[in-house]
């Protein structure tokens, strides 16, 4: 049985990556600029701090990165107050993986105040034991941090994640790696498909393989 489950947020547990693809777009637009094509494309692997700062450079705004962030958190903030929903089955993972006193870490590259606005919004808020955030997951440091601080060993933990990037760190690092699809990241499942322990729709789907996997 597994001893801890480390939770993506974006695009894993919240339907939130419709607004994440856009953000550049829409903030570019606001300032009369518009954006290239590819926008949209280049600034998806991107964290948050990355984003901001290929938008001052590659756009040459006169804003510094600290205006810029601001900007697209009020973007972002009408958007995970009052829109972002659940994924499909979210809440019963997160009620199952309680009831077996299994504790659930948040790991987000995304703005933590405004993800626990969200989570707190849709009632989930309490199944967190510990949040942590990184710029990226390229490298599995936001894994192996948690692990550390849990005293755990990797093989031991679950990580729930929906981006080929940091499910190649986890599996990389030795931790279970579950995924859940999310359409922005399409075009990586059959990558994803290759290395992953567990490959699901939704939570609900699985739930079903980690219990006819005896992992819980």
């Amino acid at each position: 049985m597994i001893k801890a489950v480390i939770m993506d947020i974006d695009g894993t547990l919240l339907d939130s990556m419709p607004i994440w693809e856009d953000l550049g777009k829409r903030y570019l637009a606001s300032l009369g600029i518009q954006a290239n094509v590819h926008l949209n494309t280049i600034l998806f692997p991107m964290s948050f701090d990355e984003a901001t700062h290929y938008l001052k450079e590659h756009y040459h705004l006169r804003q510094t990165e600290k205006v810029i962030k601001a900007g697209l958190i009020n973007e972002l903030e009408a958007f995970y107050l009052h829109q972002v929903q659940l994924k499909s089955g979210a809440k019963d993972f997160l009620e199952l993986i309680s009831q077996y006193h299994i504790p659930i870490i948040m790991a987000t590259t995304g703005h933590l105040q405004l993800i626990k606005k969200a989570l707190e919004r849709l009632h989930v808020c309490h199944y967190f034991q510990k949040a942590y955030a990184c710029a990226s997951k390229r490298t599995a440091d936001i894994y192996l941090n948690i692990a550390h601080d849990l005293h755990l060993n990797n093989q031991d933990i679950l990580v729930v994640e929906d981006t080929y990037i940091a499910i190649r760190s986890a599996k990389n690092a030795s931790f279970l790696v579950a995924h859940i699809y999310d359409e922005a990241s399409w075009k990586d499942n059959n990558a994803i498909k290759a290395i992953v322990d567990f490959d699901a729709i939704n939570f609900y789907e699985l739930i079903n393989q980690l219990k006819e996997g005896n992992i819980l």
